[in-house]
């Protein structure tokens, strides 16, 4: 899968996405948005299609304060989908699988299949890029280079 990680100011990531059952090097997996004066920054893990919909989705009804974005038709995400939305207000919305973008009050959150790895190295005092090179040498679904984005 993947590893994102964010402390509510920047958000990491390594560079795979899952397409069509393999692991593939893509590049970051988050996206800043902005409208007017607000802007925000999202994630997504797990595959491919799924992170561009909520992208467009995202960025077509940009709740960035919270809040459910509607999916199309009978569009789902697929069970090992998992995202996040970072305001900036420095606000951590977690991805529901409903579309719906919960409130998270913890300092800092990993999604994908390092975020074990990459929490354990954040609750030690490393840095995001630190997090995701000891999740991209420890879990295999992860690969590729670091990517960072400033909030």
């Amino acid at each position: 899968m993947s590893v994102i990680v964010t402390d509510r100011k920047s958000i990491a990531s390594d560079s795979s996405a899952i397409v069509g059952g393999l692991v593939y090097a893509c590049g970051p997996k988050f996206r800043r948005v902005v409208k007017g004066k607000r802007r925000a920054a999202i994630a997504g893990a797990g595959m491919l299609a799924d992170c561009i919909v909520m992208f467009d989705l995202f960025e077509e009804q940009f709740p960035v304060d919270g809040g459910r974005i509607k999916l199309s038709g009978d569009y789902e995400f697929d069970d090992e989908f998992s995202g996040f939305m970072v305001n900036d207000k420095g606000r951590l919305f977690s991805l529901d699988d409903h579309g719906l973008f919960l409130p998270n009050e913890h300092p800092f959150f990993a999604i994908g299949s390092g975020r074990s790895y990459a929490m354990a190295a954040l609750a030690l005092g490393h840095s995001l890029t630190q997090a995701i090179e000891v999740a991209v040498e420890l879990d295999a679904g992860c690969n590729g280079h670091t990517c960072l984005l400033k909030i």
